[in-house]
This record gives structure tokens, C-alpha cells and sequence, in this order.
């Protein structure tokens, strides 16, 4: 029992581990998205005829 047990606590940590880098490489991602390309989220952001038209 001890051994399946500290197999899947490794297996969890693993995955957890493995998530935090998915995570961590999504927000880096996002941010350099956002700074490459601030005008078009002003643009999208500041459309009054989208919320006119509505």
C-alpha cells in the first residue's frame, strides 16, 4: 500500500507541476500578446457602435 500510495502523490505532483508550467507559459503568452499589440486591444475594447448597435 505505501508504495501505490507515494507512486500516485508523485504521479499528483507531476501533474501538478506539469499544470503550473502549462499555466505559467499561457499567462507569459497572453502578456507578451498585450504588450506586441496594444492597439488592437484598445480597438476592441473601445467600440461604442458594437454596444450601440445592441
Amino acid at each position: 500500500m505505501r508504495f501505490v500510495y507515494r507512486r500516485s502523490t508523485a504521479w499528483m505532483a507531476i501533474n501538478l507541476a506539469g499544470m503550473a508550467a502549462f499555466l505559467r507559459l499561457a499567462l507569459l503568452l497572453v502578456v507578451q500578446d498585450r504588450q506586441s499589440s496594444p492597439e488592437n486591444n484598445y480597438s476592441q475594447s473601445a467600440s461604442p457602435h458594437r454596444h450601440a448597435n445592441l
